[in-house]
């Protein structure tokens, strides 16, 4: 029985490393969105973070159940950090658990570091979106009247003379 968890547990680390891998090119492909301004193109990665996430978070919970049977086959106490729990177990699963650890660990560092540089990029086109709006409308303020005679001159916010 233990051997199937230590099994079905490998699978399900595996298999989390594998979605955040996929979120993170996910990242990747929203920052080039962001960069390139294809706001339409942002909500499809949106969505597919979404799908990600929720096969992750099932995941989760089929992980933290797997843990806790085996924390009742190896009587290890609650509350203990993931290491810690490890560390109770068997060498042989220590040995095969810590390496998927790892490299899970490692693609959700890259993980944070895009999603970090994505975060700073949308702060950015809000300031500029900010500042642009601001501009429109303090412009407007400074007119009052909207539409002239053909000949009077009118400040524009756009010089279409080239």
């Amino acid at each position: 029985m233990s051997e199937q968890l230590l099994s079905e547990l490998l699978e399900i680390l595996k298999e989390e490393n594998n979605l955040y891998k996929n979120l993170l090119d996910i990242a990747e492909d929203k920052k080039e969105t962001l960069i390139n301004n294809e706001i339409d193109t942002l909500f499809s990665h949106v969505e597919n973070d979404r799908d990600h996430i929720d096969e992750i978070s099932n995941l989760e919970d089929r992980r933290l159940e797997l843990m806790e049977d085996i924390k009742e086959d190896f009587d290890i106490e609650d509350d203990l950090s993931y290491l810690e729990f490890v560390s109770q177990l068997p060498d042989e699963w220590e040995n095969r658990l810590n390496p998927v650890r790892e490299d899970l660990l490692t693609t959700l560092e890259e993980f944070h570091v895009i999603n970090e540089e994505n975060k700073k990029l949308i702060e950015e086109a809000v300031r500029f979106n900010k500042f642009s709006i601001d501009l429109i409308v303090d412009n407007l303020k400074n007119n009052e009247n909207t539409y002239h005679s053909q000949n009077e001159s009118s400040p524009r916010l756009l010089d279409t003379r080239g």
